[in-house]
């Protein structure tokens, strides 16, 4: 499980085949719901974004920044 808060990426990477993201890409986690650029994935990609990020937060950053 994934806290609340802004994820940013540090560098270049591939999910899955045709699912690339630039680094500083920023992921913000809501309530296990995952946005980006201020809107939330589409319902089929966010078990996959969860979990890939879940696996993988060392490739993130933390953003603490209050909205």
């Amino acid at each position: 499980m994934l806290k609340n808060g802004v994820y940013v990426l540090q560098e270049d990477v591939t999910v899955v085949k045709d699912l690339r993201f630039e680094k500083n890409q920023e992921f913000e986690v809501v309530s296990e719901v995952v946005y980006m650029g201020g809107f939330p994935l589409p319902p089929d990609l966010q078990r996959v974004i969860i979990t890939w990020m879940a696996n993988n937060l060392k490739l993130f950053k933390t953003d603490n920044r209050n909205f």
